[in-house]
């Protein structure tokens, strides 16, 4: 299996600028026009695939010989209009129509569960006074009764034209390597008609493109035009992106030990459980499946990272979020009094007092800037740092899979993982998503089979009694049983009950084959 990788360039246009104008302007216009005719049609498109949804707008906006559209104010408005521009902005209308749907219905779903929530914190609040509970009535009740939590549709949003490569925008290799200059070909509206226009780039990034077009591995993909606002300007910029397939390349001694795998009965498996403390505790064990009653053999269970490094970078990450979620809350605190002062402007008359107003606003608008630039670096930071550990532990991961010639793999399944506001969890449950996607892709050309298996009470289970109890997780990282007094870690307790879990799922293949 391989892995995408991706690169983009941002580069200036200061050519041509009048018929850029043009094209973008017609195509905002076209979107605001399509967005319309899916509001009033929307029956139609229901339980419909993306190229099902083209399909029909085309046929009730576009006029041929076979098809008469319902629409026919669209020829009118923009005659001319090539095909590849005018499907470019109707998938971007089913996106948006899409991405409201969804975020409409995750709302309507988290309204009754929050409201059920509410009504046991205040019976909780009503035997017992608590300061938390208070102030967690507070956070749902604005969640809840504000109208701006609910999602709205923008019916003007400010988008941009995608170019379709050889049929609305050409980059021609040969033209780099005989030119200094890097050049590229857009058609664009002169006004009467669509024409190309040869466009010359001056940027920093010009000789990054030139490498990049003129190296095979990696594909273009479509140019996009933007025009917005910069340093009090506006700026063309065309987005130029990238696409290059990695494959894992496996050493000849990797090769070694996979060729020596062949077994007969014996199988060894490997159960995991990814950690906020240890990124990694695995449990190895052998099963017997020749026996009637198939017998389990500890191997192993130990973490991956001993390693002084992994654990000063995970300090380094904690830091740094707890860092993001002060600059993010003294962001939200600004902007909200920013909304307050805006709204009570309207229901003033006196000259002084608006004045005074505004110089509040401005003033915590410069104090807005600064915030907003650390809450960016931030969240560059702690992407990078994701992207070197979660490679660096899938590379090590893997040498241990073979090291041991491990058969099958049990790992969590979260994909119905709970939805927090606590930043430090949401990025832990992203980050595992993505160590699980590049182990998939690891273990597809190692052949090695895994399952996935809900971590559901995996935590608060013994592993050797199987008692389950909320006071058995004492704290983060020990585990005690109340009934059996067995003590262990409670990532590898963890790990081996993801692994009783996944045996037992086993276990039935085999039995069924």
């Amino acid at each position: 299996m391989n892995n995408t990788s991706f690169k983009s360039y941002k580069l200036k246009i200061f050519q041509h600028t009048k018929y850029i104008k043009n094209t973008i302007n017609i195509y905002q216009n076209l979107i605001y026009f399509l967005i319309n005719i899916y509001a009033k049609e929307k029956e139609l498109f229901k339980d419909l695939n993306s190229k099902e949804q083209l399909k029909l707008m085309e046929r009730l906006i576009h006029k041929t010989d076979k098809n008469t559209p319902k629409y026919k104010e669209y020829n009118q408005n923009f005659p001319k209009l090539p095909s590849y521009f005018r499907r470019s902005g109707i998938m971007e209308v089913i996106g948006i129509f899409s991405s409201f749907d969804t975020r409409f219905n995750l709302y309507l779903e988290e309204k009754p569960l929050k409201t059920k929530q509410l009504e046991e914190l205040k019976i909780k609040l009503s035997k017992k006074y608590d300061l938390k509970t208070e102030n967690k009535i507070k956070d749902l009740e604005k969640s809840i009764y504000y109208e701006y939590n609910c999602p709205t549709f923008n019916f003007y949003p400010e988008t941009f034209p995608v170019l379709y490569k050889n049929n609305m925008s050409e980059i021609n290799k040969n033209d780099l390597l005989t030119n200094k200059k890097s050049k590229i070909k857009l058609k664009l509206f002169n006004g009467s008609d669509w024409r190309y226009f040869e466009f010359y780039f001056k940027d920093k990034n010009c000789e990054k493109v030139k490498k990049i077009l003129l190296n095979n591995e990696y594909k273009l993909n479509n140019p996009k035009l933007i025009y917005k606002k910069e340093n009090k300007h506006k700026i063309i910029q065309i987005h130029l992106t990238f696409e290059k397939k990695n494959s894992y390349q496996i050493t000849k001694e990797e090769l070694k030990l996979i060729k020596e795998k062949e077994y007969e009965g014996n199988i060894n498996v490997c159960s995991i459980d990814l950690g906020i403390i240890e990124p990694i505790t695995y449990n190895i064990k052998e099963i017997d499946f020749l026996k009637e009653n198939s017998c389990t053999v500890d191997l192993k269970t130990e973490f991956l990272h001993k390693n002084k490094v992994f654990i000063s970078n995970t300090t380094k990450f904690n830091k740094k979020l707890i860092k993001l979620r002060k600059v993010k809350s003294k962001k939200r605190l600004i902007e909200n009094e920013i909304k307050r002062l805006e709204e009570n402007l309207e229901f003033l008359n006196d000259k002084e007092q608006i004045k005074d107003l505004k110089n509040e606003i401005y003033f915590l608008m410069k104090l807005r800037r600064p915030l907003r630039k650390k809450y960016k670096t931030l969240n560059r930071q702690i992407r990078n740092y994701q992207k070197y550990f979660n490679n660096e532990i899938v590379n090590q991961f893997t040498k241990v899979l073979l090291e041991n010639n491990i058969n099958y793999l049990f790992m969590e399944n979260l994909d119905n993982f709970i939805k927090s506001r606590n930043i430090k969890e949401k990025f832990h449950y992203w980050n595992k998503g993505k160590i699980f996607k590049l182990l998939q892709n690891r273990l597809s050309l190692l052949g090695i089979r895994y399952l996935r298996i809900s971590p559901f009470n995996t935590s608060k289970t013994c592993s050797s009694c199987g008692n389950f109890d909320d006071k058995n997780r004492k704290t983060q990282s020990d585990f005690v049983c109340v009934k059996c007094n067995f003590s262990l870690n409670r990532d590898k307790n963890r790990s081996k009950n993801i692994f009783i879990k996944g045996f037992n799922s086993l276990q039935r293949k085999v039995k069924s084959k």
